[in-house]
């Protein structure tokens, strides 16, 4: 039998500020999340914001540092690790 049947994060806010992204999303206590980006949708592979990021509440949040000046980035929330 296989347990309930979860949401999946869905980001909530992006803010910009001094070449640096603030991300927040949905999310439950205790699994594990993963912030990715691409500057090209046609981009090979999603590239690790940082490492892992617990939820903790309703919602987690994390900070892209290196963004700098790239006119464009694609952003994607993955669940690493479930409870």
């Amino acid at each position: 039998m296989s347990g309930p049947v979860v949401p999946g994060p869905v980001i909530q806010s992006l803010a910009l500020s001094e070449g640096k992204a603030t991300l927040t999303w949905s999310a439950i206590d205790k699994p594990s999340y993963s912030l990715r980006y691409k500057n090209n949708l046609n981009d090979a592979d999603w590239v690790p914001v940082n490492v892992a990021i617990e939820g903790v509440g309703s919602s987690a949040t994390a900070v892209d540092n290196s963004i700098g000046n790239a006119p464009q980035r694609f952003y994607q929330v993955m669940v690493v690790e479930s409870p």
